[in-house]
């Protein structure tokens, strides 16, 4: 058995052993002065008020006052991306453009959150329907439904009821039960999922083929679609949504970017009551008196005015030549 006494005198050794590796090598009188390099990948260290301190990265050293300023360019053909604490996110599927995870209180009742894809529905409904007449919420969470909303016939339960028609033969699942069978229990896994349904991604290609393409977002134009006949938008549902009357609809607007070189934005509000309405958009995102709602860019880019729709499911706002259309 090892005492404690040969434990300290092997201590003492090693530290002995340290120190002289770490001596300065004597030099013979005329030899050139060796300086000790450090090991090979170590990071280089100088003295500063005699404490040692690790040299910053290129990326920390601040540059001088004459350096020339080098910009970073994107690859030829790579969409402009907004610096976000300097992180570049990944670019979600087609199929995943638009999804929501909801999950308020899906966990707490030992349940898988919510995950909801907008194209499942934008492909048969209005944007207005949903978030005027239903009143979901348009950001992520902000709703806070229940299961017990959906069984009274709010949210989700306004239309799947387990009544509900979408097309002859075909009937909407119910959304919630306090007791189901086996058979019903796989309505609660289409929309409670661990994680996303790769058999959507299959059923998103089938959609895609008949579709009008665009580079962004999920590549589907729905504009296009909507005007060409491929969709047929429902904007009524019996019993919730109000009797409404036509408006005299303004003709397009034309705005001026702050920055010079960039094209006029030109506004259409045709184009946009076809999903919107007036009321998603007016007076809560954007006043009623014209040129009453002052913004910016930056507070696009943030989720704010055009931002509430825009890179969230309408098309990103990466595509700049689908609103800057006018002149310079």
């Amino acid at each position: 058995m090892i005492g404690k006494r040969e434990v300290f005198v092997t201590l003492l050794l090693g530290a002995a052993v340290q120190l002289a590796a770490c001596a300065p090598v004597p030099q013979s009188p005329g030899a050139p002065v060796v300086e000790r390099q450090p090991p090979i990948g170590a990071t280089l260290t100088w003295a500063e008020g005699g404490a040692n301190k690790n040299k910053p990265l290129p990326s920390e050293t601040p540059p001088s006052s004459d350096a020339p300023v080098v910009e970073r360019q994107a690859p030829i053909g790579a969409p402009p991306t907004r610096a976000v604490g300097g992180v570049k996110k990944k670019k979600p599927l087609p199929f995943e453009y638009g999804r929501v995870t909801i999950n308020n209180f899906s966990q707490q009742a030992s349940m898988p959150a919510v995950i909801f894809n907008h194209w499942t529905h934008r492909n048969r409904y209005t944007c207005r329907l949903c978030h005027v007449d239903i009143g979901f919420a348009m950001a992520a969470g902000a709703t806070k439904l229940h299961a017990a909303d959906n069984m009274n016939g709010i949210y989700c339960g306004a239309c799947h009821n387990g009544k509900m028609m979408t097309e002859p033969g075909r009937k909407l699942f119910a959304a919630c039960a306090k007791e189901y069978t086996p058979e019903e229990y796989k309505g609660c896994v289409r929309c409670h999922r661990l994680e996303p349904s790769a058999a959507l991604g299959e059923e998103f290609a089938k959609f895609l083929l008949n579709m009008p393409r665009e580079k962004f977002g999920n590549g589907v134009n729905w504009e296009q679609a909507e005007r060409e006949g491929k969709i047929k938008l429902i904007d009524y549902l019996e019993g919730i949504t109000a009797p409404q009357v036509k408006m005299k609809l303004k003709s397009d607007s034309e705005f001026t970017p702050r920055v010079k070189g960039m094209p006029n934005v030109i506004f259409s509000h045709t184009k946009h009551t076809v999903w919107s309405g007036c009321e998603l958009c007016h007076p809560d995102i954007f006043g009623i008196r014209k040129g009453g709602t002052k913004f910016s860019m930056e507070e696009i880019f943030e989720g704010k005015y055009c931002g509430a729709c825009h890179g969230k499911v309408s098309f990103p706002l990466t595509d700049c030549r689908r609103c800057h259309t006018g002149g310079v």
